[in-house]
Formats: C-alpha cells, sequence, structure tokens
C-alpha cells in the first residue's frame, strides 16, 4: 500500500484501517451447512438459536439469543458492548468471521465512524421464510431485497423498517453482487427482471415479482451467510444469497417460482473474501414455502439453465410429512462459480397453504442520503459519485463482469413427484480457507477507476475527508 502524498489524517486513519483488518487473524475454512443451534436458556444476546433446522442441517428461520427470551425483545439489549460490539466474547459464544475493505475501498469503508468493523461479520450460513418486496440496485452493483422474516426472527433494533397498514415493519436486507449472478442470467424471468431494474421501471418489477398487486409482498425463502452488517450499524443480513426462491404466482393451478442457487459469493463493496459454502456432496436443498396435496410440474413452462450446463436439472420431489415441495441441486465444487436458475410452475390439484401472511408495504425504506445532501455512508457516496459521472465515462470501464454462458438443461425434468427422501451420510466436502476475491477485486479497481476519472482524479470529500488516494489504487 503507498500512502506517500497522502494527507495526515487519512494516513493514520488508513494505516489504523489496515492494522485493525484482519490482516492477522487466521483466516477460517469454507462454510458449512452444518450448525448447532445455541440452547435457548441462557443464551447471550447474539448467540444464533433456533428451533429447527432446514434439509441441509442449517438453521431454519434463526433468531437471536435475545429473542428466546419471554418477552422476546430485539437485540442489543444492553447499553455496553453488544451496541458497538455485538460480536464479542460478552455478546455471542459463537466463533464469528469477519470479512473487511481491502485498500482501496478501505480508504472510504474505514470512514464510518459509527462502527468497528468497516465491513461484514458472519455466523452461519442460514435459511429463512418470508415476504419481500424489491428494495434496490446499489450502487456497489449488489441487488438487495426487503425481507420481511417469518415472526420477525433474526431482525435486531439496528434493521431499518418501511411502512405497512399496520405501521412500520422491520426488514433485513437480502443481497448479492449482480455482477456474479443475474448479469449472466439467461431464462426468461430473471433476464426480463433484470431488464426492468436496469429501467428502474418499479411497475414492472412490481408485475413481475407478484400477481397480487401494487404495495404486495412475495412469498420467499432464502438461504444465505446470516450475519451482521456492520458497514451499516451492525444490522441483521443474508449476505451473500445462496439461494433464492421468489414465488411469483400464488394462484393454485399456476404456482410459479422464480429461484437462483450458488455455492460462492462476496459481501458488497466493504468486503473482500469469496464465500465459499463446502457442500457434502455438493447436495443443496431447498424447501418452498407453501403447502398442499401432491402437485405436478407444468414442464412446459418451467426453464432450468446453469453456467455451463455443470448442473443437472434439481431433483422435485413431494414431502408427505410437511405437504411441501423439496428442490435437490447437486453443485460442482465452489471454486468453479457456478449459479444455477430456475423458473418452475407448479399445478396443485386443490387448495394451498401459504406458509407466511400477505403483507402490503405502503413506504419506501431511506436506503441512503436524499439528493443534494451530504452522503453518510458508503453506498450514498458511491451513488453521489456515480450521479455526477456522465453515462459515457461509466458505461465502457470494464467494471461489469463478461457475461458467463448458462446454457438450458431440458432432461430429468419430472412431471409428477416421487417423495421426497433426505440425503444420507454424503461424502464430507473437502474445505479450503477462504481467500481475497481476485474477480471482485479486479472490477472494483476498474469500478474506481471509472469514478476517478469522470472527476479528473480529485474525488469529493466524504465525512470531511479527502479520499482521491483511492484513484492512485497502489
Amino acid at each position: 500500500m503507498d500512502l506517500e502524498g497522502l494527507p495526515r489524517r487519512v494516513t493514520v486513519a488508513v494505516v489504523v484501517a489496515f492494522l485493525s483488518a484482519g490482516c492477522f487473524e487466521r483466516p477460517r475454512l469454507q462454510w458449512t451447512p452444518t450448525f448447532s443451534c445455541a440452547k435457548k436458556e441462557g443464551a447471550k444476546d447474539f448467540d444464533v438459536a433456533c428451533s429447527a433446522t432446514d434439509p441441509n442441517g442449517s438453521p431454519d428461520n434463526p433468531v437471536w439469543g435475545a429473542q428466546t427470551r419471554a418477552d422476546a425483545p430485539l437485540p442489543p439489549t444492553q447499553s455496553d458492548g453488544c451496541v458497538r460490539e455485538p460480536y464479542g466474547s460478552n455478546c455471542t459464544t459463537a466463533a464469528t468471521t469477519k470479512d473487511r475493505a481491502k485498500f482501496p475501498n478501505v480508504l472510504i469503508c474505514s470512514l464510518e465512524l459509527k462502527s468497528k468493523v468497516h465491513g461484514h461479520v458472519d455466523w452461519t450460513p442460514a435459511s429463512a421464510t418470508g415476504r419481500l418486496t424489491w428494495m434496490s440496485l446499489a450502487d456497489d452493483w449488489d441487488y438487495n431485497f426487503h425481507f420481511f422474516p417469518k415472526q420477525d426472527s433474526g431482525l435486531t433494533k439496528n434493521n431499518a423498517s418501511v411502512m405497512t397498514p399496520q405501521g412500520e415493519r422491520r426488514y433485513i436486507e437480502l443481497e448479492f453482487d449482480s455482477r456474479e449472478t443475474i448479469d449472466n442470467f439467461k431464462t426468461k424471468w430473471w433476464r426480463e427482471f433484470a431488464d426492468a431494474v436496469r429501467a428502474d421501471d418499479g411497475d414492472a418489477i412490481q408485475r413481475h415479482l407478484t400477481d397480487q398487486g401494487p404495495g404486495a409482498t412475495s412469498q420467499a425463502v432464502v438461504y444465505g451467510l446470516f450475519g451482521l452488517d456492520c458497514e451499516h450499524e451492525c444490522q441483521s443480513e443474508f449476505h451473500p444469497v445462496y439461494a433464492l426462491g421468489i414465488e411469483t404466482s400464488e394462484r393454485d393451478a399456476n404456482n410459479s417460482w422464480s429461484i437462483f442457487v450458488r455455492n460462492w459469493g462476496d459481501e458488497g463493496f466493504c468486503s473482500r473474501m469469496n464465500h465459499e459454502l463446502a457442500l457434502p456432496g455438493g447436495v443443496f436443498s431447498i424447501r418452498l414455502p407453501r403447502t398442499g396435496e401432491r402437485p405436478t410440474v407444468d414442464v412446459e413452462h418451467t426453464e432450468f439453465r446453469s453456467t455451463g450446463g455443470l448442473v443437472d436439472f434439481p431433483a422435485v420431489s413431494f414431502d408427505e410429512a410437511t405437504k411441501q415441495v423439496v428442490l435437490t441441486f447437486t453443485l460442482p465444487p465452489p471454486e468453479k462459480r457456478v449459479n444455477a436458475e430456475l423458473e418452475l410452475h407448479l399445478k396443485w390439484p386443490g387448495r394451498t397453504t401459504a406458509m407466511t401472511s400477505p403483507l402490503t408495504v405502503v413506504g419506501e425504506s431511506q436506503f441512503r442520503a436524499a439528493e443534494g445532501s451530504e452522503p453518510d455512508d458508503v453506498e450514498s457516496y458511491l451513488h453521489m459519485l456515480a450521479s455526477t459521472s456522465s453515462r459515457e465515462q461509466l458505461s465502457s470501464a470494464g467494471f461489469r463482469s463478461a457475461a458467463e454462458s448458462t446454457e438450458a438443461v431440458t432432461t430429468n425434468v419430472p412431471g409428477n413427484l416421487p417423495n421426497y427422501v433426505p440425503a444420507r451420510n454424503p461424502p464430507a466436502a473437502p474445505t479450503r480457507r477462504l481467500a481475497v476475491d481476485s474477480r471482485k477485486e479486479q472490477l472494483d479497481r476498474a469500478y474506481i477507476a471509472a469514478l476517478c476519472a469522470a472527476h479528473n482524479n480529485k474525488l469529493p470529500l466524504f465525512k470531511g475527508h479527502d479520499v482521491s488516494a483511492m484513484c492512485k489504487q497502489k
């Protein structure tokens, strides 16, 4: 890192950030889906607790330890260390992993003075059922959704809220890098959804997410890395999202789901790792949150693709015990960086039941500073830089990943569903240490270079600091 020529106060900030950025922490192994939830009795505020596990052995609808108490308060409940350091030993018994920004990103990420961790603190892969609606395409290229977890599981006092007819409702952000995922998707629904997002067409986005009308939310199931975004006041998040299933039509005769699955991903601008998921035998299962009598698959309208055709069509089965559909994918090792995308259409023979209550959103969250105001976080600062740059300067800068081919797989598409049989004793997944995501780093540097070029390598102040040293990138 070249600190020559930086103002003293920025140099000090960078050195402190570098020394505290976990450079000397022992890197952890890839994430595995097995996890033992903390016992409810005596759980600390930020222990992860659960009453059930999902088909992968991960916590299902995890809650924080504080939420297991009689009055089920949202953490942090203490006025001391759990407010600024919820990952400390007085707040959790878990061995968390910290993913902080790397240079040059750290130059602005380190100026978020409300947090002691300029990045993310992660607990475990987990799944959750809830309702979602669109939030934003962030200026670090993350797709962001408002996710309203079933029974408010996993929320904190720091999570933001939106307005509903019943009052304010807190949500968890679902986040995944579009450069890794949707930029490469080719199935009809995901392609048209991406077009609507790029056009910032809110009506089209809403029509794609649900057939229930304006303001309605979609039932969804998510599997992702559960933890806290401590770049934004340590609020709960699923980031990266490894799998997402969105119920785009609730009609029994044409119950449609838009789904993607992977076993790798980054955590946005203020992060540096590729969070690979080590799955025993490469097997991953997701349970769709609707119950009814055994459906059939509408083969004609169902579409499936995967990167390079490396994933077969998933096993679609029916769990007689829960009356739910279960999808089971077999994924290649995470270093292959493969996506699987599916538009699934089901026909149920009778009335079905959603596992989450309908919810209508009547207001939007304020996820960035208002136009013209001083940016108060990294995303709003990036937004200011991008919005004051010309489209021509940014359009060909090379900070979007080259689209990888996704190939259609049409074999083994079932009509009638067999019974679900859980995988038994699959071979253990080999693990390796998490590593800096060099591909993300390359794309981030290209983005920063484009922003710097648009501002003649003299960036506006951020929180009173000159951060133009980002433009040197060395």
